[in-house]
């Protein structure tokens, strides 16, 4: 699974607060993460404004971006997650899957370059590869 468990949606909504088919503006997977041993935090002192963190997938647009931690789980599933760029990825084995989380999903937002569209294109086809790979 590859999902983006953004703390701080930043994107432009056409749809008005309120409808179901806006996207929710925080994520609420506390209890999913927390199942994996992993926790997604947000340092509000960050500044907003889109710059680029550096994956082995290449260069990751991020706006207001979480961060993962790992911690103590309680329960018997084996679940193993390494933390990568600064904890805003967490690649996961979970039962006989893995998940790969990024806290943040301006990698989805729509970009008006081409260009800039393209090489989000090729860095998203790249992570749903690697998520399909075994650990």
């Amino acid at each position: 699974m590859l999902l983006f468990a953004d703390p701080m949606l930043t994107a432009h909504s056409i749809f008005a607060l309120g409808d179901a088919r806006r996207p929710q503006d925080m994520a609420m997977l506390s209890p999913i993460l927390g199942r994996w041993g992993l926790l997604l935090e947000f340092d509000e002192a960050q500044q907003s404004g889109e710059r680029l963190v550096e994956l082995r997938e290449g260069a990751v647009p991020v706006n207001l971006a979480g961060r993962f931690r790992t911690v103590q789980k309680a329960g018997k599933e084996t679940v193993r997650c390494s933390l990568e760029a600064a904890a805003l990825m967490a690649d996961c084995r979970v039962g006989s899957g893995r998940v790969l989380a990024l806290a943040d999903a301006a990698l989805l937002e729509d970009s008006h370059d081409p260009q800039d569209a393209e090489q989000r294109r090729a860095i998203l086809q790249k992570l749903l590869r690697r998520v399909s790979r075994p650990i």
